[in-house]
C-alpha cells in the first residue's frame, strides 16, 4: 500500500478529497455520497463530452484498495492528468481571468444538456495548461434537481465577474483583490469601488448591482421564507448567454504600462537587440530541455524565444499590461508550452487560506529549472536595495541554471534608475557580480552584447552540477 497525504486545500467538498502519494502522484477519492452523480456524469456521457472538448482535464480510475484498502466510505479513486504548473486567479491577467470565466459557462452549459449542473464555480477549480484553461474539479458537476436555481451563480459572479469589472473599469493591478478575499470579491464591494458607468451594461447591472441588492434583501429575511420559484432548464440557459454578455463585456484594454512598449522603447540597437536574441537561443540550446522560468518577462520576447528549447516556460512579469500582451501573443501564435503569470518577485504570491496551507505560495512552487533573467538586476540593485549577494541566493533557491544580464552604470537605464541620487557605486560593478554569483553558480560562458555595454552570463548551480550538464 503507498501512503498518501491530504493536499492543505481539500476540505471543502465532501464528495471527495485530493491526496498526493508517497512518488509524488495527485490523487482523488469519489466518496460513496457523490456516487449517484459521478455514475450519471459517466453514462450520461457528459463525461465524455467534457474530455473530447478539452474542458475538464482527463483522469484514470485505480483500484480503491491500492491505497485505501478496507476504506468502505470510498467508491472511487481518480488519477487526473498532471497539471504542469498549479497557478491561482490573482497571478491571472485580464485574458486569462476571462477565458477561465467563459470555459467555466461553457462547462455549466454543456452540464445543463446532459441533466446536470455545475454545482461550484470557483476559480480555483481552473487551471491553465499553457494559454488554455482547463477544469480540474470532476466533483462539481451533479443531477440537477427539477425547478432550482444554479447553485453557483453567486459564487461565479464573485469569482470572475467582479473581479473582472474591476479590472476592466478601474485597474488592471486590482486582480490582486482575488488573493486578499479567497472566496470571491463580496458583490457589495464591488459594486462600491466601480465607477457609476458600469450600470449602463445591462448584464453588469443585473449580475453585479441587482445581485448585491438582492443579496441584502434576502439577508433580511429568514431562510424558510426565501421562495424564489420554479426555474426551468431555459431559464438557466438564458442566465448563462447573460452572463457570457456580462463576461464578454469587458473587454481587453489597450495596453497602457510603460514595459508593454519596453522594445520599441530602449535603448538597444536592431542590431544589438539581434544580438542579444541570437546568445539567448543559443544558450538554450545547449541547456537540458526542462522547465524554463523567465523573471522580468516583460512581453514575452524572449520566453517566446526559449520555448523552443524548453519543454514549459513560466513567464513571469509584474505589469499587468505586459502581461496581457504576452498571453494573447502567446495564444495567436499557438505556442501552447508558454504560462504567462503576474508575479512581482520582491513581493511574490504568499501562501494564503485556511491555516496559509489552501494556497502555496510562488517560490514554493517554482519548480528546479533553467532560468532567464534579463535586465533586471539593475533594478533589484537599485530600486529595491537588493545586493547582488542577495540576489544569487534568492536564485540559488530554484535556479539549476542561469541566464543573465549584468547591465553597467554607465548604461543610460541604471543612469536614469540613480536619477539625482549620491549613491556609492563601490559594490556595483560586475567583478562584484561574478564574485557574489560564483558563491553559489559556475560561470560556464560571458557573452558581451554586441553594440552594448551589457553582458550575459551563462551560470550553472554548483550543487547541481553533479545532476545535469550544459
Amino acid at each position: 500500500m503507498s501512503s498518501v497525504k491530504i493536499n492543505p486545500s481539500s476540505f471543502r467538498d465532501k464528495s471527495g478529497y485530493v491526496f498526493r502519494t508517497q512518488s509524488g502522484l495527485i490523487i482523488r477519492t469519489v466518496n460513496k455520497i457523490y456516487q449517484e452523480d459521478y455514475d450519471h456524469l459517466i453514462k450520461s456521457g457528459l463525461l465524455n463530452e467534457l474530455f473530447k472538448n478539452n474542458l475538464l482535464v482527463s483522469h484514470r480510475e485505480e483500484e480503491v484498495g491500492k491505497y485505501f484498502p478496507g476504506d468502505s466510505s470510498i467508491y472511487k479513486i481518480l488519477a487526473p492528468r498532471k497539471i504542469p504548473f498549479v497557478t491561482y486567479p490573482y497571478e491571472w491577467s485580464l485574458s486569462q481571468l476571462k477565458e477561465a470565466a467563459l470555459l467555466t459557462l461553457k462547462a455549466a452549459r454543456l452540464a445543463l444538456k446532459y441533466g446536470m449542473i455545475l454545482k461550484d464555480a470557483s476559480a480555483y477549480n481552473v487551471q491553465f495548461v499553457g494559454t488554455k484553461p482547463v477544469l480540474i474539479d470532476t466533483l462539481s458537476f451533479e443531477k440537477r434537481k427539477k425547478n432550482n436555481p444554479w447553485p453557483a451563480y453567486r459564487q461565479f459572479c464573485q469569482h470572475f465577474l467582479a473581479p473582472l469589472a474591476l479590472v476592466s473599469f478601474r485597474d488592471a493591478r486590482l486582480i490582486n483583490l482575488s488573493g486578499d478575499f479567497i472566496d470571491g470579491i463580496d458583490l457589495d464591494m464591488a459594486v462600491n469601488l466601480l465607477p457609476r458607468r458600469f450600470m449602463l451594461n445591462i448584464h453588469l447591472f443585473i449580475h453585479l448591482y441587482l445581485h448585491s441588492k438582492g443579496q441584502k434583501l434576502l439577508g433580511k429575511k429568514s431562510p424558510e421564507k426565501i421562495n424564489p420559484g420554479p426555474v426551468d432548464s431555459n431559464k438557466i440557459a438564458n442566465l448563462f448567454e447573460s452572463l457570457e454578455q456580462a463576461v464578454n463585456s469587458c473587454g481587453k484594454k489597450k495596453a497602457s504600462g510603460f514595459w508593454a512598449q519596453y522594445y520599441s522603447d530602449n535603448n538597444y540597437s536592431v542590431t544589438a537587440l539581434e544580438y542579444k536574441k541570437k546568445i539567448i537561443a543559443d544558450a538554450f540550446k545547449k541547456t537540458s530541455k526542462s522547465v524554463a522560468v523567465d523573471i522580468g518577462a516583460n512581453t514575452g520576447l524572449f520566453s517566446r524565444l526559449v520555448a523552443k528549447n524548453s519543454r514549459y516556460v513560466i513567464s513571469l512579469d509584474s505589469d499587468p499590461d505586459a502581461l496581457d500582451v504576452n498571453f494573447n501573443l502567446a495564444q495567436q501564435k499557438g505556442i501552447g508550452n508558454i504560462l504567462p503569470l503576474f508575479a512581482d518577485i520582491t513581493n511574490p504570491s504568499p501562501a494564503i487560506g485556511w491555516r496559509n496551507l489552501e494556497r502555496q505560495s510562488l517560490i514554493e512552487r517554482l519548480p528546479g529549472s533553467n532560468v532567464l533573467a534579463l535586465a533586471i538586476t539593475h533594478h533589484l540593485y537599485f530600486s529595491n536595495h537588493l545586493s547582488f549577494l542577495s540576489q544569487a541566493d534568492f536564485f540559488n533557491s530554484f535556479a539549476e541554471s542561469l541566464l543573465i544580464e549584468y547591465i553597467p552604470d554607465s548604461d543610460s537605464q541604471v543612469n536614469s534608475l540613480i536619477g539625482m541620487r549620491t549613491l556609492d557605486l563601490s559594490t556595483y560593478s560586475e567583478k562584484q557580480f561574478t564574485g557574489d554569483f560564483g558563491k553559489y553558480f559556475r560561470i560556464i560562458k560571458r557573452f558581451p552584447v554586441n553594440q552594448s555595454k551589457r553582458v550575459i552570463y551563462l551560470m550553472i548551480r554548483k550543487n547541481a552540477l553533479k545532476k545535469r550538464s550544459v
